[in-house]
């Protein structure tokens, strides 16, 4: 799992960085071996205007699902990209546990052996008539 933080404008100091990144691994260490890579981007909302909005982009790139995109905006960098994480970790298990109990349902699909599918019988065994 590879882990990849853009940023523009001094936004992170090298230690939040590396704090980020340690985070991030630890929330998706249970999964890391389904994620390719995670992006995260933090931009200015405000540009060079001033104040005081950053905005964090998370995307999960999984080859256990479609690609996971989460946003979120807050004063604080760090704290927009902490909530942006915990939040794609959790659309990532609820994508992860719903591909599971999909495949479990179509493998349970198959009938039984010896009962009809053609549906030529009624299911009491004899033709029904009304």
């Amino acid at each position: 799992m590879k882990i990849h933080i853009q940023h523009r404008q001094n936004i992170l100091s090298p230690e939040e960085k590396v704090d980020i990144e340690q985070h991030a691994a630890t929330i998706f260490a249970r999964l890391s071996h389904g994620i390719n890579i995670i992006n995260i981007s933090v931009n200015d909302v405000n540009g060079p205007k001033g104040g005081e909005a950053k905005q964090c982009t998370v995307v999960i790139n999984s080859h256990l699902t479609n690609p996971i995109v989460v946003n979120d905006t807050k004063a604080d960098a760090p704290l927009a990209i902490r909530t942006a994480l915990q939040r794609a970790n959790r659309a990532l298990v609820r994508k992860w546990k719903r591909q599971q109990l999909l495949s479990k349902t179509a493998d349970n699909t198959t009938p039984p052996s010896g009962f009809d599918t053609t549906g030529d019988s009624s299911p009491y065994g004899h033709e029904h008539s009304q």
